[in-house]
């Protein structure tokens, strides 16, 4: 699906980034909310590459409970709230 950074600092470029890698052996109807090691918050995302048939959103909730924020496929930002949890989905696939 792609891969992206993650910083506990609200800063582009990231400060001490650390990588995330979603691949579609999750399952593509896979909606899991996914936490970060230790319920750990992050304030920065870099998006690395993705899949544009695929969506990563962002929540501000560990249950991603919240509306969340649905991430572009490219580009370092800083969503307001940070970012405690995430799905990966695909929505657009075609296989």
């Amino acid at each position: 699906m792609g891969a992206f950074h993650i910083s506990t600092q609200a800063a582009c470029p990231l400060v001490a980034p650390e990588l995330y890698q979603i691949a579609l052996s999750l399952g593509p109807d896979d909606t899991s909310c996914r936490r970060f090691w230790n319920n750990q918050t992050y304030a920065a995302i870099s998006v690395d590459f993705w899949n544009p048939k695929c969506l990563i959103t962002l929540f501000n909730t560990l249950e991603c409970s919240d509306p969340g924020i649905v991430s572009g496929t490219g580009g370092c930002w800083w969503p307001d709230g940070g970012i405690k949890a995430y799905k990966a989905t695909c929505p657009y696939r075609d296989w």
